[in-house]
């Protein structure tokens, strides 16, 4: 004769899955927001370098920077001289409501802000 589950076994499996479920999605519940502040800061430091790099093999990155009047601008010379790739989008933007300003010098860094706070990060 085959012997099945009792009612209380499948439930008491359930019961089991579930509470297993809710402590696996408390436990990784930072980690999403964590992950997006490491993307938007590794964005802000590849900046940076291409910035600094800027002023070394452009003879005269000083006057381009000077000249260019926007934060997209600025992102716009530093792909045109292939150090930065992909679109101005991918580096002037962030997911989680990241955004980075290339306000300042071309040796200056690169400001990482989420809404109106300011992130401090090492460079």
């Amino acid at each position: 004769m085959a012997r099945g589950f009792t009612l209380f076994e499948v439930m008491l499996a359930l019961l089991v899955i579930g509470l297993l479920t809710g402590v696996i999605t408390i436990s990784f519940q930072g980690v999403l927001p964590a992950g997006r502040e490491t993307v938007a800061v590794t964005k802000a430091r590849e900046i940076n370098g291409a910035r600094r790099s800027f002023g070394m093999i452009v003879p005269d990155a000083a006057t381009q920077w000077a000249a260019a009047a926007t934060d997209a601008d600025k992102v716009v010379l530093l792909i045109n001289a292939r150090l930065l790739f992909g679109t101005m989008e991918d580096h002037l933007t962030s997911s989680g409501g990241y955004t980075l300003s290339l306000a300042g010098a071309m040796r200056d860094k690169t400001i990482l802000k989420k809404g109106a706070l300011t992130i401090n990060y090492k460079d």
